[in-house]
């Protein structure tokens, strides 16, 4: 009887430990969404630039931006887009100046960001902070840090041709 069991149990351990192997071992799965033609007739450049854990994405063809949310895709004009984080701030350039727009809360405008006297800024990279970082083409490239509405130097004026295109 003993014997009989330890086969019983020997087996249903075998079969459990398989079980969990395998499962270990599966492949992961994703879900993939057609988000439609990005680019504009004659125009071949369209580029997914960004996506936040929400899953929204932006996109740039040329001198436009693309926003999908929930399904729909929302075009502007004029406006290049270079991140999003996960409260939906778009940051990018619009003209010659840096640009950001609340993705959520404002799908008409955005708000240029202050900038140098020469207004040739560009903002790269947002983070959930909601520090924007890019570049200031005012007295050669430097990188720049937009916060709370102010902008400022990032390290002390480096050797002019230096971007930020991210932060953390």
């Amino acid at each position: 009887m003993a014997l009989r069991f330890f086969k019983v149990a020997g087996i249903g351990v075998f079969v459990l430990l398989g079980f969990c192997v395998s499962t270990l071992f599966a492949a992961p799965t994703y879900d993939i969404t057609d988000l439609g033609q990005i680019t504009n007739p004659g125009s071949p450049d369209g580029i997914m630039i960004s996506l936040n854990d929400q899953g929204d994405v932006v996109c740039t063809n040329g001198n436009n931006m693309f926003e999908w949310r929930n399904n729909n895709k929302i075009t502007y004009s004029n406006i290049r887009v270079h991140g999003i984080n996960n409260s939906g701030l778009v940051v990018g350039k619009s003209g010659n100046n840096a640009y950001v727009k609340d993705f959520f809360n404002d799908t008409a405008t955005g708000t240029t960001l202050p900038g140098l006297s020469n207004g040739l800024d560009t903002a790269y990279a947002v983070n959930n902070a909601g520090q924007i970082v890019g570049t200031s083409s005012s007295s050669g490239q430097q990188a720049m840090i937009w916060e709370n509405g102010t902008n400022g130097w990032v390290g002390d004026k480096l050797s002019g041709g230096n971007n930020a295109y991210g932060i953390s």
